[in-house]
């Protein structure tokens, strides 16, 4: 019983993260949210969509969330020019890496 509840109990979120699709009709666009829940800043952000696409930032604060729309995520070529994600691309994964850790989601309506 008690590797039975610990199993249930465990959790891969080691950043107690958030993350959920946001899809609006006006303009039509998809937005991805991504919401620290722990009780520490995370450092050193790289959120990257479908293995290619990321977006950066420094950190994200205790409660804090970064909402974005598809088109904000990148490929940087070497001199650090963005290609952005087309408007209509399709969430399908999503990974938060931190300098705590990662959290990987598949993302489903």
């Amino acid at each position: 019983m008690a590797a039975t509840l610990a199993g249930q109990l465990y959790t891969d979120n080691v950043l107690s993260a958030y993350v959920r699709v946001q899809r609006v009709e006006l303009p039509a666009m998809t937005q991805i949210f991504v919401r620290n829940d722990s009780d520490r800043a995370w450092r050193d952000v790289r959120i990257t969509l479908n293995g290619i696409y990321q977006y950066r930032t420094d950190v994200v604060v205790s409660g804090g969330h970064v909402m974005l729309p598809v088109s904000k995520f990148a490929i940087r070529d070497q001199q650090g020019k963005p290609t952005f994600a087309p408007r209509n691309t399709e969430p399908k994964n999503l990974l938060v890496a931190t300098a705590a850790g990662t959290y990987e989601a598949e993302l489903r309506e």
